[in-house]
């Protein structure tokens, strides 16, 4: 084996163990923590100060157990004095070495994302907003979503066909499928042609929605066409305009 060949392998192997921790741990600790917009720079920095504990700390260890049993691993005054001739003259060590550094670096990872879990509870925290919450967790099994959304312009109604995700508020839309009713601010709700089988709807515009939900395949409770004052909401189940 070359020196070049060496090299790249020797490269490959200080990254599982220089930066794989770190990655490793970032990735595990989004069950912990709920996720929050950051910078790349302090995401970088998070990811390599974790690495450099699990690696520094896998280091130590492997250095303790080689002065307990000499041979098993490389000498640090080898690599120092000889450097790549070291490690070709002993490629078994080279490699036992550094994946004996891997298996501890991220063994340190997983078990210090355990003891975090175990410390705030141990429960997972998944990262969602209000819409994903209440259009698809909080909706009952083999049921649909009807929404009332309430705008500037005026009100809509519809199923919920679709929606953003995202935990960013800018951007994000809202799919509404028939039946689909709506009205201008001081107008009766009315039907909303046939011809029209979505209505989508800017997060941006939206000032209130009232959520409710409906067994799939059952056409929702007829909404009963009213002035915004009238108290006749009840009747049809949704909310009155004036709330």
């Amino acid at each position: 084996m070359n020196n070049n060949v060496l090299t790249t392998w020797v490269s490959v192997l200080f990254f599982f163990i220089f930066v794989a921790p770190g990655i490793l741990f970032d990735l595990l600790s989004e069950r912990r923590r709920p996720g929050a917009s950051e910078s790349s720079f302090r995401e970088i920095s998070r990811t390599a100060l974790a690495s450099l504990v699990f690696s520094g700390t896998a280091a130590v260890l492997v250095f303790c157990v080689s002065q307990i049993f000499p041979g098993l691993f490389l000498k640090i005054e080898g690599i120092a004095r000889r450097g790549n001739a070291y490690l070709l003259e002993n490629l078994a060590l080279t490699f036992r070495t550094c994946a004996t550094l891997v298996l501890i670096s991220l063994g340190l990872a997983i078990l210090g994302n355990w003891l975090l879990s175990r410390r705030s509870g141990g429960a997972n925290i998944r990262a969602i907003n209000s819409w994903t919450q209440v259009f698809k967790n909080d909706r009952p099994e083999g049921h649909e979503a009807y929404v009332r959304v309430r705008t500037g312009f005026g009100t809509y109604y519809g199923k919920v066909a679709n929606f953003s995700s995202g935990l960013e508020g800018d951007g994000r839309e809202l799919v509404l499928a028939p039946p689909i009713r709506s009205a201008v601010v001081g107008k009766s709700m009315s039907a909303a042609p046939a011809r029209f089988s979505r209505l989508i709807v800017k997060g941006d515009d939206i000032q209130s929605m009232f959520v409710e939900y409906y067994p799939k395949g059952k056409s929702p409770i007829p909404l009963k066409e009213h002035h915004p004052d009238d108290s006749s909401g009840e009747e049809s189940g949704m909310p009155d305009e004036g709330a």
